[in-house]
C-alpha cells in the first residue's frame, strides 16, 4: 500500500470531513431509506445481470454469498462504529457513480496506479453524497 497516496486522499477529503462534520448532527433515516431505494433502482436498471446472478446464488451459496464471512463485520470495534443503513446507500451511491468501496474495512483501498483525480472523483462523490443526505 503507498501511504503517499493515503496521504493525498486525507488531504483532498479534509474540507469536505469537516464541512460534513459541521452540517450534520442527525441523519433523518426515512430520507436516507428513500435515497437508498432511489439508488438501488438505478444499480439494478443499470446491472439486470447482476440482480439476475444476486438472485440466483440465494439458493446455491450459503448466506447468497462466496464466503459467508462476507455477511458478517469484520470485527467487534468495526461493527460498534458501523451504521449500517448509512454505509449501504454511501456504497451504492459510489457504486453507481464508479467507484467500488470495498464492503466490510470501512476504509477506501488505494493502489499505486490510482491516480489525484481518482482520489477527486472519489471525493467529489462523497461529498454529494453527503449533500444529498443533509440537504
Amino acid at each position: 500500500m503507498n501511504s503517499y497516496l493515503i496521504f493525498v486522499g486525507a488531504q483532498h477529503a479534509a474540507p469536505y470531513l469537516a464541512q460534513a462534520r459541521d452540517q450534520m448532527t442527525t441523519i433523518d433515516r426515512s430520507k436516507l431509506k428513500l435515497l437508498h431505494s432511489r439508488e438501488e433502482s438505478l444499480f439494478l436498471a443499470d446491472h439486470a445481470q447482476s440482480a439476475a446472478l444476486y438472485q440466483r446464488a440465494q439458493s446455491s451459496l450459503l448466506g447468497g454469498v462466496p464466503m459467508n464471512w462476507m455477511k458478517k463485520w469484520a470485527g467487534g470495534e468495526s461493527a460498534a462504529a458501523g451504521d449500517f443503513e448509512l454505509e449501504r446507500f454511501l456504497h451504492l451511491y459510489a457504486l453507481n457513480r464508479g467507484v467500488l468501496l470495498t464492503p466490510f474495512h470501512n476504509m477506501a483501498l488505494v493502489s499505486p496506479a490510482t491516480t489525484d483525480s481518482d482520489i477527486d472523483a472519489h471525493t467529489k462523490i462523497f461529498a454529494s453524497a453527503n449533500a444529498k443526505i443533509t440537504a
